[in-house]
């Protein structure tokens, strides 16, 4: 089974090896912000992403979510719930938290979206510190792989 994410300006595959759709079943007991989703993939134990209808995002589970640096725990979502990150601005801080599942590109894209979202500045200051500078080259990687391709300034 295939998981596309839909970010402004890309498409994000991850990796078949850690993934898992989701039942019918599984789906049926969601309750994202958004609806009932009608699709969904465990990229991780605890870390699952969905899609609605109008929307989606990813939910982690509350071990998950303690599992992030502080810092992005502290960042308020745009639900209002610290377990659901839509998938415009918020997913940034799944990719910055995880960053295991998403490859360069999509860092970069995580990198500059948490800084140019107003309410994500705890993020932004997070990767100002020492602790994140392996996200900082892997958005660096990212964006000079984008430039190579064309597809970035």
């Amino acid at each position: 089974m295939s998981s596309t994410f839909i970010v402004p300006g890309s498409s994000l595959q991850v990796g078949p090896a850690c993934k898992r759709g989701l039942t019918a079943a599984e789906l049926l007991c969601l309750n994202s912000p958004w609806g009932k989703p009608d699709y969904g993939v465990e990229l991780l134990p605890g870390v699952v992403q969905i899609s609605t209808p109008s929307h989606g995002g990813f939910h982690l589970s509350s071990t998950r979510l303690a599992a992030m640096p502080a810092q992005l725990q502290a960042v308020p979502t745009f639900t209002g719930n610290p377990c659901w990150f839509e998938e415009d601005c918020d997913w940034a801080l799944v990719a910055i938290g995880f960053p295991g599942l998403f490859n360069d590109e999509h860092i970069h894209a995580a990198v500059e979206t948490v800084r140019h979202t107003s309410y994500h500045s705890p993020a932004s200051l997070w990767l100002s510190l020492r602790e994140a500078s392996f996200i900082i080259e892997r958005a660096t990687r990212g964006a000079d792989a984008l430039r190579q391709a064309g597809k970035a300034g």
